[in-house]
């Protein structure tokens, strides 16, 4: 535990002295395994400035951007997936991606690579002392306890290459798009799912030409939500222009959400696809306002949908809910950071080719030796993983992200 000890501040230009605390923690305890020392005092942003300058024009330096945390990683307090763990904690904007955080910076990514290493290591270290006693025709590993050791190791890569790979494709926010006819309640119920009045409204149809983009937090994840123009044939060049967008928009989205006007069902019956798939959701708008003719159209079992009303609030909570399910807990669920990702997929990709290689080898006449050129690859690309091998320019890359105020 660091040591308190209880004191004042005596700063230039002020007359009073501050309260303030020093924690000390001692090589090799503390964050960084050196020596540190932390101030508690009065808080606000004055007084935090004027701290920090008085110390600097005393001879201290402010820390370069990921600096402790760069620090702790040279003195060998965490490897590089936990390091770029604490990034991805700092810039977590939901529960979800936080706990992602914290399993990696506990260590759930480089304690599985660690025992992966480890055992190929044991079975390197078995493939090699087999070579110096290979004259005397001694085998310490044989070729089936290779085999099955090997296509345990391909299975593990395998499945971390595909995690990795969903992790990266999933590093952009997904995206859900509002379709719908005209004047069908898709403004205003954008408007109310993103909290502000982003979108036009008006009760003219066609008053969307262009399409709007806007973030829409949710319990697992942020998603961008897209307002579209109505569905409807173009009457002129811009209108054709805006229809022509919004397909695009549509195409490129992860769902969508098919507004229909609910005193106006006969809509559904004109525009709504023939079966909605997993990545449609039927939404009936303006259920603030009467209408007995929709219960009729709204029995169809195919168009079976959530009833919102922008207008009151009404379920808006439901449809948020059902879009945290559907879209949010639809990315994948691999416990890495999308930095993480983004750095490891091709080192991870590399070691599985090697070890499938090396499995080809002992399935085969080829030699231990050869066999134990491709572990040794395997081990290297692991090893840049959890940053037992690393580059300047790695550790440039990755620290250099730790941006102030971000």
């Amino acid at each position: 535990m660091p040591a308190a000890v209880e004191g004042e501040l005596q700063l230039p230009r002020l007359e009073s002295r501050l309260p303030a605390t020093l924690f000390l923690s001692c090589a090799p305890h503390s964050y960084t395994g050196q020596d540190l020392v932390e101030v508690h005092t009065l808080g606000g942003p004055p007084i935090v400035e004027h701290v920090c300058s008085t110390f600097v024009a005393r001879g201290a330096r402010q820390a370069m951007p990921g600096e402790f945390t760069m620090r702790a990683f040279l003195a060998g307090k965490l490897d590089l997936t936990a390091a770029e763990a604490v990034l991805g904690l700092i810039d977590a904007t939901t529960e979800r991606a936080a706990k992602t955080a914290l399993e990696q910076l506990a260590g759930g990514v480089a304690r599985t690579i660690g025992d992966l290493r480890d055992r190929l290591l044991d079975l390197l270290a078995e493939l090699e002392a087999g070579l110096d006693f290979a004259e005397e025709d001694i085998e310490l590993v044989d070729r089936a306890d290779l085999n099955s050791r090997l296509q345990e190791a391909i299975a593990w890569l395998r499945g971390l290459d595909v995690r990795m790979q969903g992790r990266t494709l999933s590093d952009r926010p997904r995206r859900v798009v509002l379709l719908g006819p005209p004047n069908a309640g898709k403004s205003s119920l954008f408007n109310a799912l993103v909290g502000r009045d982003a979108a036009i409204v008006s009760h003219v149809a066609g008053t969307t030409r262009d399409y709007l983009i806007g973030a829409l937090p949710l319990a697992d994840c942020t998603i961008e939500l897209i307002d579209t123009a109505g569905i409807e044939a173009p009457a002129d060049p811009i209108s054709q222009q805006a229809q022509a967008r919004r397909d695009q928009v549509a195409g490129e989205a992860d769902m969508a959400l098919w507004c229909i006007d609910h005193t106006q069902p006969e809509q559904a019956v004109n525009l709504q696809p023939d079966r909605p798939t997993p990545d449609v959701m039927v939404v009936w708008t303006k259920n603030d306002l009467p209408s007995p003719a929709c219960s009729h159209a709204r029995s169809d079992r195919s168009l079976h949908g959530i009833a919102v009303s922008a207008v009151t609030g009404d379920g808006l909570a439901e449809l948020k809910a059902e879009l945290t399910a559907r879209v949010c807990q639809s990315s994948n669920d691999a416990a890495v950071v999308p930095s993480t990702a983004v750095r490891c997929r091709r080192a991870v990709f590399a070691a599985l080719q090697a070890a499938e290689r090396a499995l080809v080898a002992a399935q085969t006449t080829a030699s231990d030796e050869l066999i134990a050129a491709e572990l040794r690859i395997v081990l290297n690309e692991l090893a840049q993983v959890v940053g037992a091998v690393y580059t300047d320019d790695i550790l440039d890359r990755i620290f250099s992200r730790f941006c102030i105020g971000k």
